[in-house]
């Protein structure tokens, strides 16, 4: 590039544009030098021809000439320089030929030719000026005319009709001519190029626009999905947490119901449980006023129906997909698309979850596949509280079998012991009555119970604490105080219910070490027994041994053995 500079560069593509300027005045600099050739040597042959005439001219031309070879050869003086030097070359060219041949000669080609070249080669603010000089060159020979100073210029005054003539003024044309419609060509193509290159641009920004919109409309649908799935998730962990202390199963699939069909915004959301005879599927819960409406009216299927809840039952694991509803049922009116899930453990079917949705979509995929992982944790809440319920049932029964178990060794516990039914510290005595009727009432209530009391003419405040055993009640713990001490006050009762608890393990665990001792000296006794009736060698004193062991053993006062031989007709008699 040259220091001068008459290109706009604020567009992209003028560097393309100054790249195919420079290349077009290479090619138009090479092609002139070539083409010229001929016409410089025709101008100078004709100049010896009439060196009066023609020399002058000749030299001017053959010095213009050698300039384009100057500059076709050392192109590293930049292509605007070697432009406006080439531009400066052709006005002198033309200045020449209007002083030459005035009107009639070759000088309006150039100022004709030279702006449209300037124009494509180096721009429009260089066009316009070279357009101006034009006009000033015109006009200053309009003038010089005018005053009569173009006659001691012209050469040529006549119109020629000889073939000299036109040849020569015919080469003048063409040099402008050729260069002129060379630019042209080459700059129109060069324009078509850029014009496909921007339409191809175009059309790949276009398609660049799509693909951004589509990837834009995709990251949407999947920020929508992630969302949504993440929503889901959420609720799927709050249905959880809040399921997770249910142990009632009626309890629990109401509460699940009412969770699913709240958060996840469904019309109706219902659970069939199967009778007892597995021969229909039982309505036991539901999130509308319709279906409670069909709980009231003890709604049920049979497990073989065309229902989808049945066909679920039926085939637990081809259930999944959404069922259009065809027709409505009376209390789900509203009723658009259905989905049933079976809950099932192992082979054991648990109940089925019936959903109904009055959206005219479809339920999407990834809402059916969380709530068939909510139906799975259904399924072991299902089974947690049922295998609870059976716990229950069977700690009441062991609760029931402890109790009378404990009772009645409790009861053998203190005939026993006829000495220490009951113990009393202090010497201040109450009724007997009034003490009965305070534990009597203790221990069946299963509470503390202050009363007052008198003991002769002072009043008494009386308290009774049962003593219990894993809540059984075994005996009662009585205190008394006189009125001015005050009534039991709360912190009073509980710190003697927690020695009454104290004192309830403590003779707990006296009676269990008395009925081992007990159960010892019992089982050292059958054996001192039984060594001494085994002491016998000869039947007689086998039987006198055993007699006499036993008697002293039992204290029994006449004991008698008598053997039987076998019977005939039953010999096992």
């Amino acid at each position: 590039m040259g220091t001068h500079q008459a290109l706009d560069t604020s567009s992209p593509s003028q560097s393309e544009l100054q790249a195919w300027r420079t290349n077009a005045l290479n090619t138009l600099l090479n092609t002139i030098a070539v083409g010229a050739l001929l016409p410089i040597l025709y101008v100078i042959y004709n100049a010896l021809q009439a060196p009066s005439q023609q020399l002058t001219g000749a030299l001017i031309f053959v010095g213009c000439y050698l300039l384009i070879i100057v500059l076709a050869i050392f192109r590293s003086l930049g292509t605007s320089a070697r432009v406006w030097v080439a531009v400066l070359i052709a006005y002198a060219a033309g200045t020449l030929a209007f002083m030459r041949g005035g009107l009639a000669g070759d000088g309006r080609v150039y100022i004709l030719a030279l702006p449209v070249m300037t124009f494509v080669l180096i721009g429009v603010k260089s066009g316009l000026a070279t357009t101006m000089l034009s006009m000033a060159i015109y006009i200053t020979f309009l003038l010089l005319a005018h005053f009569g100073e173009m006659d001691k210029m012209l050469v040529f005054r006549s119109n020629p009709t000889d073939l000299a003539e036109w040849t020569d003024a015919g080469l003048n044309v063409a040099m402008m001519l050729a260069p002129i419609s060379i630019l042209l060509w080459r700059f129109i193509r060069f324009h078509e190029k850029t014009l496909d290159a921007e339409r191809a641009a175009t059309q790949q920004l276009a398609e660049s626009s799509t693909r951004l919109r589509r990837q834009a409309q995709e990251q949407e649908e999947t920020t929508r999905l992630l969302a949504e799935r993440s929503e889901a998730l959420s609720i799927a962990a709050e249905v959880s947490q809040q399921l997770a202390a249910l142990t009632n199963e009626q309890e629990l699939i109401d509460r699940f119901v009412g969770l699913i069909g709240e958060r996840f915004r469904l019309y109706h959301v219902g659970i069939f449980l199967p009778d007892a005879q597995r021969k229909s599927l039982v309505l036991r819960a539901a999130s509308s006023e319709g279906g409670r409406q069909m709980i009231q009216e003890k709604y049920q299927l049979a497990t073989n129906a065309r229902e989808p809840v049945a066909q679920a039952a039926q085939n637990p694991a081809a259930a999944s997909a959404a069922t259009r509803v065809i027709q409505a049922m009376p209390q789900l009116p509203k009723s658009q698309w259905r989905v049933a899930l079976p809950l099932q453990a192992g082979q054991d079917l648990l109940a089925v979850l019936d959903i109904h949705s009055s959206s005219a979509q479809p339920p999407a995929q990834e809402q059916i596949g969380v709530l068939r992982t909510l139906a799975d944790q259904l399924t072991v809440g299902l089974q947690n509280a049922r295998l609870f319920a059976q716990t229950q049932a069977s700690l009441e029964e062991l609760t029931g079998v402890y109790r009378s178990m404990t009772a009645d060794a409790w009861q053998q516990f203190i005939r026993a012991q006829p000495g220490i039914n009951r113990y009393q510290a202090g010497g201040l005595q109450l009724p007997e009555q009034a003490w009965q009727t305070l534990f009597a009432q203790a221990k069946a209530e299963g509470q503390s119970v202050s009363a007052r009391g008198a003991q002769g003419a002072e009043a008494q405040h009386l308290l009774a604490v049962p003593i219990k055993l894993r809540g059984i009640p075994i005996g009662a713990i009585g205190f008394h105080r006189p009125e001015q001490a005050g009534e039991w006050q709360p912190d009073e009762i509980a710190l003697a219910e927690r020695v009454a608890e104290r004192a309830g393990i403590a003779l707990e665990n006296v009676r269990l070490v008395e009925d081992a001792r007990q159960r010892a000296a019992r089982e050292q006794l059958l054996s001192m027994v039984t060594a001494r009736v085994r002491s016998g060698l000869t039947l007689e004193q086998v039987l006198n041994n055993t007699a006499r062991e036993v008697g002293q053993a039992m204290n029994a006062a006449r004991v008698a053995v008598q053997l039987h031989l076998p019977d005939e007709q039953n010999p096992l008699s």
